[in-house]
């Protein structure tokens, strides 16, 4: 599901205050139940680091979706 005009997170953390805030109000306590992965992207950064190295990494990321991309950093920055 690509983000409708207007709801997509163009700033860091979704405003230029970073609140992390989303008018969306489709997920409730009554369906969130049923949410289902939409994506996922493998950096293939993780695949090059030692296992010592990936056991003790995470990651996670705030992505911005600007001009019909999804723009996030890697684990290693890039």
């Amino acid at each position: 599901m690509v983000p409708r005009p207007g709801f997509a997170w163009e700033h860091w953390g979704g405003d230029q205050g970073g609140t992390r805030f989303s008018k969306l109000d489709q997920i409730t306590p009554a369906n969130v139940g049923r949410l289902v992965r939409a994506f996922e992207f493998r950096t293939g950064d993780l695949d090059r680091r030692p296992p010592v190295v990936m056991a003790r990494t995470k990651f996670e990321a705030t992505a911005l979706f600007v001009e019909d991309s999804l723009i996030f950093c890697t684990p290693s920055t890039r």
